[in-house]
């Protein structure tokens, strides 16, 4: 039986990269969104932010509602 925190990935100068939501949170979803500053003050004391940016290739029903995001540790 093995536990990982979330602080303990990615290993020591890995990278977690994808998708978030950027929309008003909600207590309704899935998904229940959330916004690029509160993206930066969660994952900001714990890696470096790359990037975190609207993302270009959304499919057309989430076309502005999604950032990219590419961290480091």
């Amino acid at each position: 039986f093995v536990t990982t925190r979330p602080n303990d990935l990615p290993s020591p100068n890995g990278k977690l990269v994808g998708l978030l939501f950027d929309f008003p949170l909600t207590q309704e979803g899935p998904p229940f969104g959330g916004s690029k500053e509160e993206y930066i003050k969660l994952f900001s004391p714990l890696f470096t932010i790359y990037q975190l940016d609207v993302c270009k290739d959304s499919i057309n029903p989430r076309l502005g509602k999604e950032l990219w995001v590419e961290l480091r540790k």
